[in-house]
C-alpha cells in the first residue's frame, strides 16, 4: 500500500534548506577536524527524522549493516542522506 504525504511546498523547501545546511555544517567541521559526536548524533536524528517523514519506509531499503550497533551514527546518516536527498531532488523536478 502506497503512503500519502501531503505537505505544502514551503514545508518542502524549508527541509531540503535545513537538510543542506547539515550537510554544509557538518562538512565545516570536518574539515576542520572539529566535529564532535553531539553534531553527529543530531545530524543522524535529523536525517532519521527526515527519512520518516518523506521515505516512511525506509528501513525496508537499507542495508543490514545500517541496522547494526556496530555502524556509527555518522555512516547511518549518510546511508539516509543518500536517498533522502535523492527523493527531495525528484519532489522539486516534480514541482517544476
Amino acid at each position: 500500500m502506497a503512503v500519502k504525504i501531503q505537505l505544502s511546498i514551503q514545508e518542502i523547501l524549508n527541509d531540503f534548506e535545513k537538510l543542506v545546511r547539515w550537510d554544509e555544517r557538518l562538512a565545516v567541521h570536518f574539515e576542520n577536524q572539529s566535529a564532535d559526536d553531539e553534531d553527529i548524533e543530531k545530524f543522524f536524528n535529523f536525517v532519521e527524522e527526515m527519512a520518516l517523514k518523506y521515505l516512511p519506509s525506509y528501513g525496508e531499503h537499507m542495508p543490514p549493516e545500517f541496522f547494526s550497533d556496530d555502524t556509527s551514527d555518522y555512516d547511518k546518516a549518510l546511508e539516509l542522506y543518500k536517498p533522502l536527498y535523492e527523493n527531495f531532488k525528484e519532489i522539486i523536478y516534480q514541482l517544476i
